[in-house]
This record gives C-alpha cells, structure tokens and sequence, in this order.
C-alpha cells in the first residue's frame, strides 16, 4: 500500500520543488469548497482517499487555491495536478507538452430556475437583475460588457442567501458544484437544474501530468483505476446523482429527488 503524505498548502505557502518529495512526486489539488477540502470525507476527498492507497509510489497531496496550484504544478516537472482540464493551460505556451488522464467527471455551466420547466430556457428570458452570476474568468467571457447589469456575486453562499430571499429568480453557475453547495447548506428545493449546457459550455475535469516518466507512469496507472472505478460503478457512487460521468444529462427537478 503506497504511503500517502497529505498536507495544506495555503496560498502563501512556498513553492514545493521535485526534491521535496525525493521518494515520489507531488499531485497538487485544487482547493474547491464544495469538492475538495482534504477533509469532507466526499466528493473528491473520497475519490482520493480510495484511489491513492493503490498507488505504487509515495505521493505528496498539496491542496491549493485554483491559480496557486496551477503555479506550482507548472514549476514543479515531477508532479500531476487534479482536478483540471487542458483548456486552463492553453494560454500558458501550448499543452503539447502535457499528459491527460482519462476524465473522473465533467463540469458543465447550467442555468438553475426557481422554477422547474419544461422547454429550453434562454438566459435573456430572465431580466438581468434577477439573474445571479458568480464573478470569475468564465462570466466575464459569458457576458462581457453586459456583466454589470447581472446579479453579480463572489460566492455560492451569497447566491443560496439572494435565492431564499426571493431577489433572483434564477442563477448561472458550474454543475455540480452549485447543486452541491445548495444541498450542503440544506436548501435543495429552492432551485432546479436545467439540462441545456450554456454554450456548450462542458469540461472534462482530469488528472494533468507533465511529459516525462513520471507523468506517463502515472496517467497509465491512474487511467486503469478509474476505468475500473467507472465500469463498478463505484465512480458515481462517490461523486452522487449530480455528477456527469458518462455524458448523461439530469431532467429540471428539485436536488432532492
């Protein structure tokens, strides 16, 4: 059983370089409150937890903010970052040469309604004002100049509060991360997922490595275990009703059920 070194890495932490992890290398992860915490005990926290004790080689856990430890993984060439897509690093000089794994799930931005509804919904159907949107690179891109007019917010929490207290009639945010973030603060039934991707807007979310014998080693192993995991079943298990793993899409509907 492969011996797992598990630390936090705070955004002000300094930069882990190859030889601290002489025995091994360094698999950073993106800190994502309602998936990856190093603590929940869920979600990708227990994808992990099952998946590592198989691993070969020791490996350094390292979790981090989403640019920290894209930072990081990008210095350090004897490390893997997850979860991750190869269009975060296309502007960051090519990803030829980068090492994708086979995809644990998929991120989809979806429209969320306070209502359920049967027939596609658009986004200009909403008035803006009513219309909650986290601020990030992806809602910039969405709206652009017409991003002020939006219910612009900094966190799920803000959205779940504006959607409880009747000030939005609907929200445009990552699936399943704001699905999760409702149920977690026991609020499921105050919005429904729609099944239409906002401009096709579907990431596989992976394990990235750099090309080298570390980075092949490991996307072979790695690629091994969650076919294995996805064939079993167990994939969806963990990652619950809301995760998209094999292309299946959830009809509009409260969380709950």
């Amino acid at each position: 059983m492969a011996a797992v070194l598990v630390a936090w890495l705070s955004f002000m932490a300094p930069t882990k370089s190859a030889a601290d992890t002489e025995n091994g290398m360094t698999l950073y992860l993106n800190y994502l409150p309602y998936r990856l915490t190093m603590e929940s005990g869920s979600q990708y926290d227990l994808f992990l937890s099952e998946v590592f004790p198989e691993r070969n080689a020791e490996v350094a856990l390292l979790a981090a903010p989403l640019q920290r430890a894209k930072y990081l993984f990008l210095e350090n060439k004897n490390s893997c970052l997850f979860p991750s897509a190869l269009a975060v690093f296309e502007g960051d000089g090519g990803t030829g040469s980068l090492l994708v794994s086979e995809p644990v799930d998929y991120l989809t931005l979806r429209l969320y309604t306070r209502e359920p509804t049967h027939s596609d919904v658009a986004l200009d159907g909403f008035a803006p004002s009513r219309l909650g949107v986290i601020n990030g690179a992806v809602a910039s891109r969405l709206f652009g100049k017409k991003l002020s007019h939006y219910a612009v917010v900094s966190s799920e929490e803000q959205l779940i509060t504006m959607m409880e207290l009747g000030r939005l009639d609907a929200i445009v945010g990552y699936h399943p991360d704001i699905a999760l973030a409702f149920e977690k603060h026991g609020k499921p039934d105050l919005v429904f997922a729609q099944n239409k991707f906002i401009n096709g807007f579907r990431y596989p979310l992976s394990f990235i490595c750099h090309e080298n014998e570390t980075g092949r080693h490991f996307i072979g192993s790695i690629n091994e275990t969650i076919s294995k995991m996805n064939q079993s079943g167990r994939l969806l298990e963990i990652l619950g009703p809301h995760a998209d793993v094999a292309g299946s899409l959830e009809p509009a509907r409260p969380l709950t059920e």
